[in-house]
């Protein structure tokens, strides 16, 4: 990118950000850079607000892009950034807890704080995958579950500190309105040196993005220069976020941009990835405070980037074909040496244990007590436990169904977005109508289809790609965080109310709520059992399926929609249970489930299992303090994931 174009066009679009923004007369602007005193407010919130916002875009911009062009060109991956490694969620989840739990600590050393949670996520992926993972896909997928975790982590805080969180305002949201120019010339000398530092590596990174034994073959010191080049998008990464908050897609999309307008060196990319992140981040925040003008509450930056980077995402995962169709593991049932239906029945007598101790085993204020069953406690505890069951059931059988189209066991609705779209969907609902939604499932199902449709656009276009579908989820996750971010910062109790069910929480179910999901789930299940055969002939291949005489487009079209309403009417139940869809087909298969009609009986027991588990402890173990089963679920889902990514990249 020639310096000659991107100098005006920074210009035109900072002008544009700063007329959108209402200047006083061009005038009153002469007369105070001639020395004289600021005419009125207009002037004042021109000096204070206006040109300060515009700089801080401006750089803010500029230091995601580089951040992001510096990690893949250290990966030599080009999906690698802030947002798909889980560094931005680290950082803000880091910043989140000291705001919690250290509030002088959050304030004045912000910077530290999330410097230090990035470091983590980075350092986790890099545990989870190894070196050699983290120039391809298995590095998204670790990040993508680092993200859930931390995402976890931060969403149970803002449900037991909500007070507290809630000052966090408009930041939590990736805010870029000023107060005065404090914060601007606060990140203008640490981002201008690291820029600067960065721009003078341009042989360093240029051998990086060659090949890690040309770089050593050529003297460069791969022990030095890769965690300095780490560091320092570590540090521009947390410099943002501390000041503004989490903005999406920025680091992504800046670098690949940068290439398609002609970058060919590893200088030119980066001050590419400079003037595309500047001038896309500009041009989001003009339009979110145009879109402010006419709407009742202020639209943050951070709440904007997604609807925005999302499409520009997908059209370059398109543009390029989607290549990358390899799944990233294979699947091989292991056979205990029990035959299936004995483990069928000794699944089914463990399921039904639990959901007697769940609902007769409990504690009050005298210790543990076991519950007469004629006992009002039992009447309460019932539907959650039989909702938290079904619940089970519709993720497990649809991560059986997304795992064997895909030909993916990492897939999971969580991962490939079908889960956070429902979220999403009724996140927005929340928002715009002002109050909580009495039956959140029609709007549930609405985006979980939403998601689906898309997906199945980019499996036809991309001939079954995995890059394809994941980057779809992580464009899913993006877009769902700026909505609850964008929630919390805006809405009132209601909002809280939402984010209570969102986390997994079995504390609305009734009977008849119960019932109905019972009912429903049990009927989308009988039908998955009825085109087991279908799976079978998926799960061989496309063309081994199409030589069998299957009509493979539209049984791909109906088991997706399929697996797209199990999710949300579980999505709609409960919120989101991060992680069910991925373990139990996971463990079903290694306790020898082969083919697909008792690989989902054997899911759907152990989902309802695990999730029977993760609501009564949430309901237990802080008693009266009643946790969402969500984040255990999180916690403990992301913790096998882990462990699966590793072994198999080990």
């Amino acid at each position: 990118m020639s310096l000659r174009l991107a100098a005006p066009l920074l210009i035109a679009l900072a002008l544009a950000h700063v007329l959108i923004q209402g200047p006083p007369p061009l005038g009153q602007v002469l007369a105070y850079g001639l020395g004289h005193e600021a005419a009125d407010y207009r002037m004042i919130l021109f000096r204070d607000a206006a040109l300060p916002r515009t700089v801080m875009a401006l750089l803010v911009g500029a230091a995601l892009g580089v951040a992001g062009s510096l990690l893949q060109h250290w990966l030599r991956n080009s999906l690698a950034s802030p947002t798909t490694l889980g560094i931005a969620s680290g950082a803000w989840c880091a910043l989140v807890a000291a705001t919690v739990f250290a509030p002088a600590l959050a304030i004045d050393g912000g910077f530290w704080v999330a410097c230090t949670g990035g470091l983590v996520a980075a350092l986790l992926v890099l545990v989870i995958v190894g070196p050699r993972g983290m120039a391809g896909l298995p590095a998204i997928l670790a990040g993508m579950a680092v993200n859930l975790l931390f995402g976890a982590v931060a969403q149970a805080l803002v449900l037991v500190e909500n007070q507290r969180v809630r000052d966090l305002g408009l930041w939590a949201a990736g805010d870029l309105q000023q107060n005065g120019w404090g914060e601007v010339l606060t990140l203008l000398p640490l981002a201008a040196c690291l820029i600067a530092v960065a721009l003078l590596l341009g042989r360093p990174l240029a051998l990086f993005r060659l090949n890690v034994e040309v770089a050593s073959g050529r003297g460069l010191s791969l022990a030095l220069y890769g965690p300095v080049i780490a560091g320092m998008a570590i540090a521009l990464t947390a410099a943002a976020i501390s000041l503004v908050g989490p903005i999406a897609f920025v680091g992504l999309l800046a670098p690949n941009c940068a290439r398609l307008l002609g970058a060919r060196t590893s200088v030119g990319e980066l001050f590419g990835a400079l003037v595309v992140g500047a001038g896309g981040l500009l041009l989001t925040d003009a339009i979110a405070a145009s879109v402010s003008t006419v709407t009742r509450d202020i639209v943050v930056t951070g709440v904007v980037s997604p609807f925005l980077g999302a499409p520009v995402l997908l059209l370059i995962l398109l543009r390029r074909r989607l290549a990358d169709r390899r799944p990233v593991a294979q699947a091989v049932p292991v056979t205990p040496g029990i035959a299936p239906h004995r483990i069928v029945a000794i699944l089914a007598v463990l399921g039904l244990g639990l959901g007697v101790l769940a609902i007769f085993l409990g504690r009050s204020e005298a210790g543990w007590v076991w519950t007469s069953p004629d006992s009002m406690a039992v009447s309460f505890r019932w539907p959650r436990v039989l909702t938290a069951a079904m619940v089970g059931v519709a993720l497990a059988s649809g991560g059986v169904v997304l795992q064997t189209l895909l030909r993916n066991p990492l897939a999971s609705p969580e991962i490939i977005g079908i889960s956070t779209g429902a979220g999403f969907a009724v996140a927005m609902a929340t928002v715009l109508t002002g109050s909580a939604i009495a039956d959140p499932r029609p709007v549930s199902i609405m985006g979980s289809l939403a998601v689906m449709c898309l997906i199945l656009f980019i499996l036809r276009r991309g001939h079954h790609s995995t890059l394809g579908v994941i980057m779809m989820g992580i464009a899913a996750a993006a877009m769902l965080d700026a909505g609850l971010a964008f929630a919390i910062s805006t809405g009132g109790d209601e909002v809280y109310t939402f984010l209570g069910w969102l986390a997994g929480t079995t504390i609305y179910a009734d009977a008849n709520s119960s019932l109905v999901l019972l009912g429903s789930v049990c009927a989308l299940g009988a039908v998955l059992l009825a085109l087991a055969r279908w799976l079978d002939l998926i799960a061989l291949g496309p063309e081994v399926a199409g030589g069998r005489g299957m009509h493979v487009a539209l049984a791909q079209m109906a088991l997706f929609g399929l697996a797209g309403v199990l999710v949300a009417l579980a999505t709609a139940a409960i919120g989101l249970a991060p992680f069910i869809g991925l373990m139990a087909p996971g463990f079903a298969r290694l306790l020898g489930a082969g083919r697909a009609r008792m690989h989902l009986i054997m899911a759907a027991m152990i989902g309802a299992s695990l999730m029977i588990v993760s609501d009564w402890i949430g309901r237990m173990a802080f008693y009266p303090i009643q946790i969402p089963a969500g984040p255990g679920a999180a916690v403990i889902g992301g913790a096998y994931f882990i462990l699966v990514l590793r072994r198999r990249l080990s």
